[in-house]
C-alpha cells in the first residue's frame, strides 16, 4: 500500500519511464537470461539519466585533472590524430556517466559498492556479447549479477518515489526484508 501511494503521488504519467522499464524487464525474460541482463543494465542507465541526472557528472577534482591533462597533451610533440583522440577521451570522461551516478548514490548511502560492481560487470558482459557459459557455477554467478541489477533497479525506483519502509531484497539468498529510508 505504501509503495502504491508513493508511486502514484510521484509518477504523474500513466505510462511513465518506470512503467516502460518494468514492461521491458518483464518481457525480456521471454528472450532468455542474456536478453534480461541487457535489458536491466540499460534500464538502470535510463533511470539514472531520467531521475538522477544531477548525480551523473564527475566530481570537480576529476574535472580539473582532466582539464590539466588535456592542456599537457596539447603541449606534447605528438601527431594530431593521437592528440585529438586523447583530448576527445578526456572530454568524454568529463561528461555525465551512469557509473558516476552510481558512485554518487553510494556516497549518499543509498546503494552499496556490491550493487555498483554487479551493474558494471553485467553491463560489460551483456553489451560486449560475451558468451554465457552454461555450466552450473558460471550460470549461477551470472544469475546473481542479474538479480543484483534487478535489486539496484528497484532501489532506484524506491528512492525516486521517496519510498520509506521495508522491501524484500531478492538479490540476497533467503530474500531478507530490508529497510530503506530516504
Amino acid at each position: 500500500e505504501t509503495f502504491l501511494q508513493c508511486y502514484l503521488s510521484s509518477i504523474r504519467q500513466p505510462y511513465g519511464i518506470y512503467y516502460e522499464y518494468w514492461h521491458r524487464l518483464n518481457r525480456a525474460w521471454q528472450g532468455g537470461i542474456e536478453i534480461a541482463a541487457l535489458a536491466v543494465t540499460t534500464a538502470i542507465e535510463g533511470v539514472l539519466k531520467e531521475s538522477f541526472s544531477e548525480y551523473l557528472g564527475p566530481d570537480e577534482e576529476f574535472k580539473l585533472q582532466a582539464g590539466a591533462a588535456k592542456e599537457a597533451i596539447l603541449s606534447l610533440d605528438l601527431g594530431e590524430r593521437i592528440k585529438s583522440y586523447l583530448c576527445s577521451s578526456l572530454g568524454n570522461a568529463s561528461m555525465g556517466k551512469a557509473k558516476n551516478g552510481l558512485r554518487n548514490l553510494k556516497d549518499k548511502g543509498l546503494i552499496s559498492q556490491r550493487l555498483i560492481n554487479c551493474w558494471s560487470e553485467l553491463r560489460n558482459k551483456s553489451t560486449h556479447a560475451d558468451s554465457l557459459e552454461l555450466d552450473g557455477e558460471k550460470l549461477q554467478e551470472y544469475l546473481e549479477l542479474v538479480h543484483g541489477c534487478y535489486h539496484l533497479f528497484n532501489i532506484l525506483l524506491l528512492t525516486s518515489i521517496s519510498f520509506t519502509g521495508e522491501y524484500t531484497n531478492l538479490s540476497i539468498k533467503g530474500w531478507p526484508a530490508e529497510l530503506i529510508e530516504i
